[in-house]
């Protein structure tokens, strides 16, 4: 069975402040019950023009203008920030006028109900004509000849649901019956709107895709609207009715109705009748509410803000079988009728509990995305708060990580009050950008719905599901497998090696062949693998800022690459194979933990057995090389053992050795983590990695792992530029493991175990030992930060401060670093030339 992907999504608004007015339900009812009351009186002062409303930027991110994360960046209340640089059309959809919807109502109108002024008619028939693209898809016969404004004016007259532009009366809509209420005018009004809007946004995603309307199957219409009479006032019709109206002449379908969880129900069917074969093609479709519209009217009038519920909205989805490119619809939660109402309950059955103690990872989550301001609260944020609460719960996060979690995986609320329209379905444009344009791996929409409105239930309802990245289509043979779920995603970047791109596809395909529980991505220029690939330009630099850009939106989970510069303070630790088969870590292996010897290779031990721990030693020994400052290391070591930090030290081969390690102990990989100064750890991994090729390839090991320390965001593992295949498929594997068993969070479990066993104040200790760095006896201020691009090479690690000072004290602003060959000063590419003439003016190169 194929799987069903988003083929695109289209998302369309129309501008209707006089239908509003005339026709919202709040309007109406306030009309009935009190017809000179203050507020019918001030609305129209408080509504605003086509242009306002245009350049409001929640709406200019729903049709794809912007992207929800801008609009943190435009000032508050947004009403009065409008975007200046506005368009009507945008990658999604369009925002159109109010005289163009009455146009269109009219073109679609099969039963001689729209009667619009003969003038108006004249004038929009001309305005719809230079629309880029409707007159491809739909005829504008009906507007050949309008009604004179006499006779309709007598039909509003008689009761008819009259259409306004501002004072001026330009057509109406009439009865479909004189005894069936379901038929009345202001009932045809509602679905004719519908209907329209609805065919607005399907015309769009045909325009914006490579099918036609021939290519639909099926037709799943979603809006909150229900045609019928007095026999069946829910009968249907309206979806086939926008596929009869666009040519979609192969295809069936019917409404779905489930107030506002109907979209997101509309698209799981779609994926099941794709994925079950039955059809391939499947259009999800909904168009607007006209009772909806100045829902909140009231209150916006009373705080004297813009009535900012003045648009009809549309929106389209095309569900189609896997072309091994476009997103996956993977359905996860249900709100079964045992679940509860609560938000709690809610929101455990539709993302806790499918997805199993797994929150965080998760991208985005996109629930309710009304725009904050209509309802004066964000409904969105309210349910990341809850999320990252039951992440907290199940010890995903901490308590005090629950705003960063709203922060990291929510999405700001952009759509605009139509009920259906803002349930999670608006973001899925914006996620398949992303998952296509390898910035996001997963987002999950939740759709819910009030069912206690009809009042036949007090029940909730509601669905959700991922929308993820496509690893590519699979043959029928592959289908029938059951494929465990992918746990680790592990990047690895292309540019750097000495042996070509070649050897590192070789050696990451290796590693996804032996790990069905990992998935490698390649990072880099477009290559010929059958690895998913994230395409750079063809330079490290680029590599290394995606790389950044995916672990930080949690795209991967870890990630190997060359020649990365870590800042002082942290240091990776390496994992080889000794000459009698057995492997060991070596902490340290490039980076550095302090300029101080003995603290960092304190540091160094804890940050190797964290790592140990991630991949599965529980309980590992701990060996230091005998090397300048390992006994007093040991000293440390035992005083922390002492103070309740456990330390085992392992037990050298040479006699009365203790945990101190010879030549022959690493040889024999007797310790579990051997501790020694990075610059000492890298000559010793490149020679157990590469004794067999004389030092030319490394082809034995794991590479030189993870970067660890305080400053540490997120898990890059290093190798060397001259690592064979074998090399680089195990520092993937040994990436995955590390991924897996959290090392990062391992760490700083340590860091803070060895803390409260006194580890601040040894270091405290020890830094009273250094000689600090001054000028004029004062410390020297750090100049306006820069962007840093250029390296300095040749700095003793002992001095790194002291050339940091040197250079501020001239107002360079640079920062330290720790290449695979060692310290780095790291300037802007402007002060390159400067920074070198200083440093050798200084001796410090």
């Amino acid at each position: 069975m194929e799987a069903p992907v988003v083929k695109n999504a289209s998302y369309i608004l129309i501008h209707a402040p006089n239908t509003l007015i005339q026709h919202g339900a709040t309007q109406v009812l306030e009309r009935k019950k009190n017809p000179d009351s203050e507020f019918l009186t001030k609305l129209p002062t408080h509504i605003r023009t086509y242009d306002d409303m245009k350049g409001y930027p929640p709406y200019q991110v729903f049709i794809g203008r912007l992207e929800p994360e801008q609009l943190k960046e435009i000032p508050k209340p947004w009403y009065e920030n409008a975007t200046s640089d506005a368009e009507r059309h945008a990658q999604f959809g369009e925002i159109m006028p109010e005289d163009e919807l009455y146009g269109l109502m009219k073109v679609v109108d099969v039963f001689d109900l729209v009667w619009l002024e003969e003038s108006f008619s004249e004038k929009i028939k001309d305005k719809l004509n230079r629309h880029p693209f409707l007159k491809d898809y739909l005829s504008f016969d009906n507007l050949e000849k309008g009604k004179p404004l006499e006779k309709v004016k007598g039909e509003v007259s008689k009761g008819e649901a009259p259409l306004y532009l501002d004072s001026e009366l330009v057509g109406c809509i009439r009865s479909a019956s004189d005894d069936d209420e379901n038929l009345s005018s202001h009932i045809m009004l509602e679905l004719l709107a519908t209907k329209a809007s609805g065919i607005l946004a399907l015309a769009h995603a045909f325009d914006k895709s490579d099918l036609s309307p021939e290519d639909i199957d099926f037709l799943l219409e979603c809006s909150e609207e229900a045609a019928g009479d007095i026999y069946n006032r829910g009968g249907g019709g309206i979806g086939k009715s926008i596929g009869e109206a666009l040519g979609c002449t192969n295809a069936t379908g019917l409404d779905l109705k489930a107030f506002c969880a109907a979209p997101a129900h509309a698209i799981v069917q779609a994926a099941a009748l794709v994925k079950s074969g039955l059809y391939d093609n499947v259009a999800v479709v909904a168009g607007g509410s006209v009772a909806k519209l100045g829902m909140n009217a009231k209150d916006h009038v009373k705080k004297g803000k813009p009535v900012l519920e003045d648009v009809l909205g549309g929106i389209a989805f095309i569900i189609s079988s896997n072309d091994g490119k476009n997103p996956i619809i993977t359905p996860v939660g249900k709100q079964n009728i045992g679940a509860g109402s609560s938000p709690k309950a809610v929101l455990s059955a539709l993302v806790v509990d499918p997805l199993r103690e797994n929150i965080t990872r998760i991208d985005k989550y996109a629930p309710e995305l009304q725009a904050p301001e209509i309802l004066g609260r964000s409904i969105a944020r309210s349910n990341y708060k809850m999320l990252g609460a039951l992440a907290a719960i199940q010890g995903e996060i901490e308590r005090n990580e629950i705003n960063d979690f709203v922060e990291k995986h929510g999405v700001i609320g952009f759509a605009p009050q139509q009920g259906h329209i803002p349930s999670g379905v608006p973001y899925i444009g914006h996620a398949r950008n992303k998952i296509l344009d390898g910035e996001m791996r997963k987002a999950m929409i939740i759709g819910k719905g009030s069912l206690f409105l009809g009042r036949m239930t007090r029940l909730f309802d509601g669905v959700s599901f991922l929308v993820e990245k496509n690893l590519g289509k699979k043959t029928e043979a592959e289908e029938k497998e059951v494929v465990p779920l992918k746990k680790n995603n592990i990047g690895i970047t292309l540019p750097g090696s000495e042996y070509g791109k070649s050897e590192i596809i070789k050696g990451a395909e290796l590693a996804s062949e032996r790990n069905s529980d990992v998935t490698v991505t390649l990072i880099g220029p477009e290559v010929d693998s059958k690895l998913n690939v994230v395409e750079t330009p063809d330079d490290e630099k680029a590599a290394h800022q995606k790389m950044e850009q995916m672990l930080k939106n949690g795209i991967i989970d870890a990630s190997v690459t060359l020649h990365y510069n870590f800042p002082i303070g942290i240091a990776t630790v390496g994992r080889v194979t000794t000459p009698n088969g057995e492997e060991m870590l070596i902490s340290t292996t490039t980076g550095t933990m302090s300029s101080h010897k003995v603290e960092a290779l304190t540091l160094n031990a804890i940050s190797g057995i964290a790592t140990a721990k991630s991949i599965g030693i529980e309980n590992p020994t701990v060996g230091i090389l005998n090397i300048e400052g390992a006994r007093e290391c040991k000293k440390i070591l035992e005083k922390l053992d002492g103070n309740g930090y456990p330390i085992h030290f392992a037990e050298s081969i040479r006699p009365e050795s203790g945990g101190i390690m010879r030549g022959n102990d690493v040889l024999n990989g007797v310790p579990d983590v051997l501790v020694c100064d990075s610059l000492t750890g890298n000559v010793l991994i490149k020679v157990l990695s590469s004794f067999t090729t004389s030092g030319r390839k490394e082809t034995f090991g794991h590479g030189y792992g993870p970067g660890l320390g305080e400053k540490t965001n997120y898990p890059v593992f290093i190798l060397s530029r001259a690592s064979g295949s074998p090399v680089i498929a195990n520092a993937i594997e040994y990436a995955a493991q590390c991924a897996k068993g959290n090392v990062i969070k391992k760490f700083e479990g340590e860091m803070n175990a060895a803390k409260r066993a006194g580890l601040q104040t040894i270091i405290e200790d020890i830094s009273e030992t250094k000689e600090k760095k001054e000028t004029n006896g004062e410390e020297v201020a750090r100049p306006p930060k820069k962007e840093v691009t250029e390296e300095i090479e040749g700095i003793d690690v002992l001095r790194i401060e002291e050339a940091l000072q040197a250079l501020w004290s001239a107002g360079i602003y640079a920062e330290s670093g720790m290449g695979c060959t060692g310290p780095v000063v790291m300037v802007a590419e402007e002060d390159k030339e400067a920074t070198r003439e200083l440093l050798e003016e200084k001796e410090l190169i």
